[in-house]
């Protein structure tokens, strides 16, 4: 698997890329560890950062990860929605905060990552989410593009699996508008 389960939201895709939380296995996340993912990411030509983490997993860590962000990044290259683990992004959500800074990375050729914990499930139907809004894939293209990138594991369909979502919220989320 690529380090940090990082990867792109598709074969091909440019400027929208996926992966895991600094840290992802601890729930005691010191600086040395976000610096090393922050390093791994400006590697890769990364200047924004969409953290799906929520309230809960932001205390993992001994610094403040979005001010850090900020502070790396740029405010302006940092967009913070809460989403709880195993649990779909609301289209309102999506389209209200996610897509717009998608969209403004896109228009200014900036590359941005989205991140949750592992960088698998939220992290996954987002990047389908993405995809279907902002490079017009239909849903099946959507979800099977994010699942077959190779090197990473991404689930768009993980809240379902749990059971904490119905397949109706993942359809709402993915429907073209």
């Amino acid at each position: 698997m690529s380090k940090f389960n990082f990867g792109p939201a598709r074969e091909g895709e440019q400027v929208v890329f996926g992966a895991g939380r600094p840290g992802h296995n601890s729930k005691r996340v010191g600086l040395e560890e976000v610096e090393e993912w922050v390093s791994f990411m400006k590697q890769q030509d990364i200047e924004g950062v969409c953290c799906l983490l929520s309230q809960e997993e932001l205390d993992y860590y001994e610094i403040n990860l979005l001010d850090f962000y900020c502070k790396e990044f740029g405010k302006a290259n940092v967009c913070w929605v809460p989403l709880e683990d195993y649990c779909i992004c609301s289209l309102v959500k999506f389209k209200k905060e996610i897509l717009p800074f998608l969209e403004k990375a896109c228009t200014n050729n900036k590359k941005v990552v989205i991140h949750c914990s592992a960088g698998c499930g939220r992290t996954g139907h987002v990047l389908a989410a993405w995809l279907v809004h902002g490079r017009g894939l239909s849903e099946e293209e959507a979800l099977e593009a994010v699942k077959s990138i190779r090197g990473v594991n991404r689930n768009p369909c993980e809240a379902l699996s749990r059971k904490n979502d119905a397949k109706e919220d993942l359809h709402a989320l993915l429907k073209k508008s």
